[in-house]
Protein backbone atom coordinates (compact mmCIF):
# COMPACT_ATOMS: atom_id res chain seq x y z
CA UNK A 1 0.00 0.00 0.00
CA UNK A 2 1.30 3.45 -0.91
CA UNK A 3 0.78 5.46 2.27
CA UNK A 4 1.98 8.68 0.63
CA UNK A 5 -0.05 8.28 -2.58
CA UNK A 6 -2.78 10.65 -1.40
CA UNK A 7 -0.30 13.55 -1.15
CA UNK A 8 0.49 15.98 -3.95
CA UNK A 9 3.74 15.07 -5.75
CA UNK A 10 5.52 17.98 -4.04
CA UNK A 11 4.26 17.03 -0.56
CA UNK A 12 5.04 13.37 -1.20
CA UNK A 13 8.66 14.24 -2.06
CA UNK A 14 8.95 16.39 1.08
CA UNK A 15 7.36 13.70 3.28
CA UNK A 16 9.86 11.16 1.94
CA UNK A 17 12.66 13.63 2.76
CA UNK A 18 11.40 13.89 6.34
CA UNK A 19 11.16 10.10 6.70
CA UNK A 20 14.65 9.65 5.25
CA UNK A 21 16.52 12.41 7.10
CA UNK A 22 14.85 13.39 10.39
CA UNK A 23 16.97 12.68 13.46
CA UNK A 24 14.28 11.18 15.66
CA UNK A 25 10.57 10.65 16.02
CA UNK A 26 8.30 11.08 18.99
CA UNK A 27 6.22 8.00 19.62
CA UNK A 28 3.00 7.86 21.65
CA UNK A 29 1.15 4.78 22.91
CA UNK A 30 -1.62 4.14 25.42
CA UNK A 31 -0.45 3.32 28.93
CA UNK A 32 -2.26 2.39 32.15
CA UNK A 33 -1.59 5.90 33.45
CA UNK A 34 -2.54 7.71 30.22
CA UNK A 35 -0.28 8.22 27.21
CA UNK A 36 3.33 7.05 27.08
CA UNK A 37 5.40 9.48 25.00
CA UNK A 38 9.07 9.28 24.08
CA UNK A 39 11.55 10.55 21.49
CA UNK A 40 13.28 7.65 19.79
CA UNK A 41 15.75 6.85 17.01
CA UNK A 42 14.15 5.18 14.01
CA UNK A 43 14.51 3.90 10.49
CA UNK A 44 11.90 3.85 7.72
CA UNK A 45 11.40 1.33 4.94
CA UNK A 46 8.43 0.19 2.84
CA UNK A 47 5.69 1.77 4.94
CA UNK A 48 7.19 0.70 8.27
CA UNK A 49 9.06 2.47 11.03
CA UNK A 50 11.68 0.45 12.90
CA UNK A 51 12.82 1.20 16.45
CA UNK A 52 14.97 -0.65 18.96
CA UNK A 53 15.15 -0.99 22.72
CA UNK A 54 17.12 -2.66 25.44
CA UNK A 55 15.41 -5.54 27.19
CA UNK A 56 14.43 -3.54 30.25
CA UNK A 57 12.35 -0.48 31.03
CA UNK A 58 8.75 0.65 30.97
CA UNK A 59 8.44 0.64 27.17
CA UNK A 60 8.52 -3.16 27.22
CA UNK A 61 5.24 -3.10 29.14
CA UNK A 62 3.75 -0.53 26.76
CA UNK A 63 4.96 -1.94 23.41
CA UNK A 64 2.94 -5.12 23.21
CA UNK A 65 2.18 -6.70 19.84
CA UNK A 66 -0.77 -4.92 18.26
CA UNK A 67 -0.56 -1.83 20.46
CA UNK A 68 -1.76 1.23 18.53
CA UNK A 69 0.84 4.00 18.29
CA UNK A 70 1.02 7.51 16.91
CA UNK A 71 4.17 9.25 15.83
CA UNK A 72 5.40 12.70 14.98
CA UNK A 73 8.53 13.42 12.97
CA UNK A 74 9.81 16.95 12.36
CA UNK A 75 12.52 18.18 10.00
CA UNK A 76 14.09 21.55 9.19
CA UNK A 77 12.62 23.29 12.23
CA UNK A 78 13.47 26.99 12.36
CA UNK A 79 12.02 29.59 14.70
CA UNK A 80 11.69 32.90 12.86
CA UNK A 81 11.81 35.94 15.19
CA UNK A 82 9.79 39.06 14.55
CA UNK A 83 9.54 42.53 16.09
CA UNK A 84 6.84 41.34 18.51
CA UNK A 85 6.39 37.89 20.10
CA UNK A 86 2.94 37.41 18.57
CA UNK A 87 4.47 37.74 15.09
CA UNK A 88 7.05 34.96 15.63
CA UNK A 89 6.58 31.89 13.47
CA UNK A 90 8.16 28.49 13.01
CA UNK A 91 9.09 26.90 9.70
CA UNK A 92 9.08 23.10 9.62
CA UNK A 93 8.11 19.98 7.75
CA UNK A 94 6.36 17.22 9.68
CA UNK A 95 5.03 13.76 9.14
CA UNK A 96 2.36 12.36 11.45
CA UNK A 97 1.48 8.69 11.41
CA UNK A 98 -0.61 6.02 13.07
CA UNK A 99 -0.05 2.30 13.12
CA UNK A 100 0.44 -0.79 15.23
CA UNK A 101 3.63 -2.06 16.81
CA UNK A 102 5.03 -5.59 16.71
CA UNK A 103 8.20 -6.93 18.29
CA UNK A 104 10.24 -8.83 15.71
CA UNK A 105 11.34 -12.31 16.80
CA UNK A 106 12.82 -13.89 13.67
CA UNK A 107 16.61 -13.23 13.77
CA UNK A 108 16.76 -12.21 10.09
CA UNK A 109 13.92 -9.71 10.60
CA UNK A 110 15.59 -8.33 13.74
CA UNK A 111 18.83 -7.87 11.83
CA UNK A 112 17.06 -6.25 8.85
CA UNK A 113 15.16 -3.90 11.15
CA UNK A 114 18.30 -2.93 13.01
CA UNK A 115 20.14 -2.33 9.75
CA UNK A 116 17.28 -0.10 8.59
CA UNK A 117 17.80 2.00 11.73
CA UNK A 118 21.58 2.25 11.46
CA UNK A 119 21.39 3.02 7.72
CA UNK A 120 19.07 5.93 8.57
CA UNK A 121 21.95 7.46 10.53
CA UNK A 122 24.58 6.80 7.86
CA UNK A 123 26.12 3.50 9.00
CA UNK A 124 26.62 0.57 6.69
CA UNK A 125 24.52 -2.57 7.27
CA UNK A 126 26.41 -5.34 9.05
CA UNK A 127 25.90 -8.91 10.20
CA UNK A 128 25.33 -8.77 13.95
CA UNK A 129 26.65 -11.38 16.34
CA UNK A 130 23.90 -13.41 18.04
CA UNK A 131 25.06 -12.09 21.43
CA UNK A 132 24.50 -8.51 20.21
CA UNK A 133 21.00 -9.31 18.97
CA UNK A 134 20.17 -11.06 22.26
CA UNK A 135 20.64 -7.76 24.13
CA UNK A 136 18.00 -5.80 22.22
CA UNK A 137 14.47 -5.85 20.91
CA UNK A 138 13.58 -4.48 17.49
CA UNK A 139 10.04 -3.32 16.80
CA UNK A 140 8.23 -2.73 13.55
CA UNK A 141 5.46 -0.17 13.30
CA UNK A 142 3.24 -0.87 10.31
CA UNK A 143 1.93 2.54 9.35
CA UNK A 144 -1.77 2.65 8.57
CA UNK A 145 -2.03 6.39 7.90
CA UNK A 146 0.43 9.20 7.23
CA UNK A 147 -0.02 12.93 6.80
CA UNK A 148 2.39 15.73 5.90
CA UNK A 149 2.43 19.38 6.83
CA UNK A 150 4.78 22.25 6.07
CA UNK A 151 4.82 25.71 7.53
Amino acid sequence: MDLLGHLTPSDRQKAELVLATADYCTLAAPDVSGIYLLPINFGYSNGCIYIHSGKHGHKLDVFQDGTPVSLSIQHAVEVVPAPTPCKYTTHYMSVLGKGTITRLDVPEQVQDGLNTIVAHYGAQPIAYAPADLDRIFVYQIKLESVSFKQS
